[in-house]
């Protein structure tokens, strides 16, 4: 992240982020570390952000799931009437099952969303932590809203 020090406007803040992840995740947990870095990123972007680690929720699972059974066997334990997951992973979710079920499917398809990295060459989906750097938090808040729509599989 150094290489960016001087030229990123918000380096200090998202340096600052990465740091209190790391500082106030408890533990050697990969999974609070996930967790507490992205309730900070949405607190820093005011995105309201709710969290239930799996693991800790006493959840029941068959034996043999199929890819994606995994989340509609969640969403049935928990009483949830909607599942929504990003794009990439349509081809695990079979939307009949879902619908068979009461669970309404979505997937949440995102545009690019590019912006100015000069002195730098622009490198499409690089990561979240060049997103921060290089734009406000109401850019990125504004831009996940307005690049993101959620298609209900059929």
């Amino acid at each position: 992240m150094s290489h960016y020090s001087k030229k990123a406007p918000h380096f200090d803040a998202v340096k600052n982020l990465v740091r209190q992840t790391f500082d106030s995740s408890p533990g050697d947990s990969l999974v609070q570390l996930n967790a507490n870095g992205l309730r900070l990123v949405c607190d820093y972007l005011h995105i309201p952000f709710s969290c239930r680690i799996c693991s800790e929720m006493n959840l029941q699972f068959p034996e043999n799931l199929g890819p994606g059974d995994w989340a509609l066997n969640i969403c049935e334990q928990l009483g949830a009437t909607g599942y929504v997951n990003p794009a990439s992973g349509r081809e695990l979710f079979d939307p009949a099952r879902f619908a068979r079920r009461g669970v309404a499917l979505y997937f949440a398809d995102t545009q690019e969303f590019s912006y100015d990295t000069s002195p730098y060459q622009y490198e499409p989906h690089l990561s979240i932590l060049d997103v921060l750097m290089w734009n406000a938090p109401d850019v990125v808040a504004g831009a996940l809203k307005s690049k993101t729509t959620l298609t209900r599989a059929t």
